[in-house]
């Protein structure tokens, strides 16, 4: 019944000296004299006596086993050395014993090479469980030093944009020390007068005229009076006027003078506005609304802040001029304005961001969605002709009032200046109204149809009649020598010969050519000025001239 092999392997590995005290001298007295061979014969002698007690039933089973037999280390080195977890049923089939059936010895063997053979599979599982923790493990290692890596760079460049942030707001502070002292130095020079002045109250549009006219002495400006109610009427009457010219004719001079008559630099009611020539939308003269914070981030040049004020004073006029306007293209930042001036006064409204958002914005107080452009805006704008610079647009051509300043008459500068008035007025008196009449719409109509017969893209619209008609409208009071005829006169210049631009085969027969150095007439000064019933046009004369000579040279009229 025993598995006499595993008795006989486990038996061979012990000593002599163990076997005789496994034998026990209850049993054979003195066995000091007992071989080796010997002893193992009478171990397995003994065993079958004490089979009862080999079942393991209990724990007090076993006790009685270890007490009784004799034979308790051999039992306890048999369980310990074949690494069998105290499962008692693999014990017993170990030693011979499952429920007191006999057992082949075979059987057993295999039993146990099946079991050893599982051990060994779960012992290549667990090596290869143990290989891919190990590289699990030298995975996350390598994860965590990365991790580390990165961190540590991290660090490093949160460090150096630190310091960068710090560097930077020292450069902005000084800057803004810069920019406050040029600031201050601004004002004190437009401040500063080199005449004398006082405040008069406001009557009538003859007064103001008139102080205009005395103001450009008092600065020592030389305009002749025909260029100075020219921009005094369209001022009042365009919704914009630009003023061309060679740079030193005093374009932002007129406009200056014009604000300060009326007394706008005194109280921030007057903003001139450098054109960059790097803007290319609305936001560069606007600013933009930061969606990130909600919050709206006007453009440095304050127009919004300027808009805002305006609209909250409509009695009272407020003036922008875009110095050098024509460094950029006008149609790209102007865009917005383009669009809204032609509008009904109360229908002009600028938005600058979506009105829906309008609640969510944090300095919505200060900068509305939409703001109005009421009747007391003054726009203007200067440009200069050269390399540097963009020519204006149909668009733009259209929508404003283009007066061409030359170079003024240097001896007639008084050294005795008049004091200058600043006139105490809310708003500058609008056009009156008044219709065109039949002898000028007929003059218009078949001048535009000469021109549509040469070149449609020459031709204007209803928009422009609207404007020659405030135009003709808003020339000041008691102005005897600035007559209708005349500003229509200068009106056809301004706003009809503008647009005349192309090569000679396409402008020639309109505008005239020069030969043997006289001017040869074209069709349109043919059709104005050889009427014996008619009034001559000498500023249209003069023009068409001009153009008839940058044709002569260049072959093109730009």
């Amino acid at each position: 019944m025993f598995n006499l092999d595993v008795i006989n392997w486990f038996l061979d590995k012990q000593d002599t000296g163990v076997l005789i005290t496994m034998i026990g001298t209850k049993y054979i007295g003195n066995g000091s004299s007992m071989d080796h061979e010997q002893c193992k014969k009478k171990v397995i002698e003994l065993l079958p006596n004490h089979m009862t007690h080999m079942k393991f039933a209990t724990q007090q089973a076993y006790e009685s086993l270890k007490q009784n037999l004799g034979i308790a280390e051999y039992v306890w080195h048999v369980i310990c050395d074949l690494s069998i977890d105290y499962n008692t049923d693999i014990i017993k089939r170990m030693i011979g014993y499952i429920d007191f059936q006999p057992s082949n010895s075979i059987d057993t063997v295999d039993l146990l090479k099946n079991t050893i053979k599982e051990l060994n599979d779960k012992n290549k599982q667990l090596s290869i469980d143990l290989l891919e923790l190990r590289k699990s493990n030298k995975e996350l290692i390598d994860v965590k030093d990365e991790q580390k890596k990165k961190l540590r760079d991290n660090a490093t460049l949160l460090s150096e944009q630190e310091a960068s942030i710090v560097s930077l707001e020292e450069k902005c502070n000084e800057l803004q020390k810069k920019l406050d002292n040029l600031t201050a130095q601004n004002t004190y020079l437009r401040n500063r007068k080199s005449y004398t002045s006082e405040v008069i109250n406001y009557e009538n549009e003859e007064q103001l005229f008139a102080a205009f006219r005395n103001n450009a002495s008092a600065m020592g400006l030389n305009y002749n009076d025909e260029d100075l109610i020219n921009f005094y009427t369209s001022a009042k009457s365009s919704r914009m006027t630009i003023i061309e010219g060679i740079s030193g004719t005093g374009k932002s001079k007129l406009v200056d003078l014009y604000g300060r008559t009326l007394g706008l630099d005194t109280d921030n009611r007057m903003l001139i506005i450098p054109v960059s020539p790097g803007w290319t939308d609305d936001t560069d003269i606007l600013g933009f609304m930061d969606s990130s914070t909600m919050t709206y981030r006007e453009a440095s040049i304050g127009l919004v802040s300027f808009l805002v004020e305006a609209a909250k004073h409509p009695d009272k006029p407020y003036l922008i001029s875009f110095d050098e306007m024509n460094l950029a293209k006008v149609e790209y930042y102007f865009a917005q304005f383009l669009s809204i001036l032609e509008n009904d006064v109360n229908n002009r409204v600028l938005r600058i961001y979506n009105p829906r958002d309008e609640k969510y914005v944090e300095n919505s107080l200060c900068y509305p969605a939409e703001i109005r452009l009421g009747e007391n805006l003054i726009f203007c704008g200067t440009i200069n002709v050269d390399e540097s610079t963009y020519r204006l647009s149909d668009k733009v051509l259209d929508r404003a009032n283009l007066i061409k300043l030359y170079d003024s008459d240097f001896g007639v500068y008084d050294d005795d200046k008049p004091t200058f008035k600043v006139v105490d007025a809310v708003l500058v008196d609008r056009a009156k109204a008044n219709n065109m009449t039949a002898d000028e719409l007929s003059l218009l109509d078949e001048l535009n149809q000469r021109l549509k017969a040469i070149n449609p893209r020459f031709c204007f619209a209803h928009r422009v009649i609207m404007q020659i008609e405030r135009y003709l409208d808003s020339i000041p009071e008691n102005s005897i020598a600035y007559t209708r005829e005349r500003a229509l006169d200068k009106l056809i210049v301004q706003k009809i010969l503008t647009k005349i631009r192309g090569t000679e085969e396409q402008v020639k027969d309109l505008i005239g050519y020069i030969e043997d150095n006289n001017y040869v007439p074209g069709i349109i000064d043919q059709y104005l000025n050889d009427d014996p019933n008619r009034i001559l046009y000498p500023a249209v004369r003069n023009a068409l001239r001009e153009k008839a000579k940058e044709l002569r040279n260049y072959g093109y009229i730009g």
